[in-house]
């Protein structure tokens, strides 16, 4: 006997995800199965709640079903549209396609941007370039930092390093910070008769690495919706886009890119992130020197390595002795 949709939605979404592979293939089967009825039903609501916590299976039956209100936002249905920028070549693509779509919508007035500062975990001139990208495009940048201070500081009063395992450099100095922009410009549309409708954009793209490959585009974002004030969505613009797509892009628009790319590096995320192989944090050493230099000390302090059985010194002892790896230009690190 089939199971009822109310059945499913418990089962689905209601339910964590099954702890074994063969529980978890049998959700994501009947994640697809509602998402067939959602799509029958036209209940964007349902399909979107589906996108945000099964990915591209419940994702691919929206498409064969050519269901458009699934495939892409109507971003003139939003009062604001956020474009999450970290200055970095993915961002400011993203930025573009979405400021073009805005600005043939009449709605420029609707979009902003938000960095997130790292402080000495940033490459010099990162915040400065994401205000210029934002300027050229004419529109608001929403600068955001841990009030408590920066990276290197949390992981001294942490007394460990982010992992894999635990990305509290991505939750804490990044999502988080930007939940309360999101806060700030719903709150200042005014709009208390209904639900404020908010965009959020994202430069993530399939082809970074086989786990982001499994996300939908298109999804909710029920971190930063609640019941009576907000509905968030999430938007990758660009998930289709190939590297090589995002880099003719940026030279068609004439817009500045971050100089790490010229050295090598194939990602502007925190210079010294545990993602990275040994040759680009070497690379990322000889540039900045003093974040890593302090890196070091705090592994001393803390009596933790910056991954395990890893040791930054070894990285500082590198630099200091003139090592110059050349990075292999189809190198990536994602999770």
């Amino acid at each position: 006997m089939a199971a009822t949709t109310t059945q499913l939605i418990e089962t689905v979404l209601n339910s964590r995800k099954a702890a074994s592979k063969a529980g978890r293939i049998a959700q994501e089967k009947d994640a697809v199965t509602l998402m067939e009825r959602a799509a029958k039903a036209k209940n964007t609501e349902l399909g979107l709640r589906l996108t945000e916590k099964w990915g591209h299976a419940p994702y691919e039956v929206a498409k064969a079903a050519n269901w458009s209100e699934m495939l892409r936002p109507d971003i003139a249905s939003y009062d604001v549209i956020l474009i999450n920028t970290s200055a970095g070549k993915d961002s400011q693509t993203t930025m573009r396609v979405v400021c073009d779509l805005a600005k043939k919508a009449g709605i420029m007035s609707r979009v902003h941007a938000v960095h997130a500062d790292l402080g000495r975990m940033d490459w010099s001139g990162t915040r400065e370039l994401a205000q210029k990208q934002a300027d050229v495009y004419g529109i608001p940048l929403h600068v955001i930092a841990r009030p408590q201070g920066d990276l290197p500081t949390h992981i001294k009063v942490r007394g460990k390093f982010p992992s894999s395992a635990c990305r509290y450099c991505t939750s804490d100095h990044k999502r988080g910070q930007v939940a309360k922009v999101i806060t700030q410009l719903a709150r200042e549309t005014g709009i208390t008769e209904r639900k404020v409708r908010v965009l959020s954009c994202m430069g993530i793209r399939a082809e970074e690495s086989s786990r982001r490959a499994t996300f939908a585009p298109f999804c909710l974002d029920s971190l930063n919706s609640n019941q009576t004030k907000r509905e968030v969505h999430k938007w990758f613009p660009i998930f289709e886009m190939s590297t090589q797509d995002v880099w003719d892009d940026i030279k068609a628009s004439g817009v500045s890119h971050h100089w790490a790319y010229d050295i090598g590096m194939p990602r502007l995320s925190c210079n010294f992130c545990f993602f990275v192989g040994t040759d680009a944090l070497i690379v990322a050493g000889h540039h900045n020197r003093a974040t890593l230099v302090d890196l070091v000390k705090i592994e001393e302090e803390i009596g933790h390595t910056f991954k395990h059985n890893f040791r930054l010194a070894n990285i500082l002892e590198a630099v200091d002795r003139g090592v110059k790896p050349t990075l292999d230009p189809q190198m990536a690190w994602v999770d």
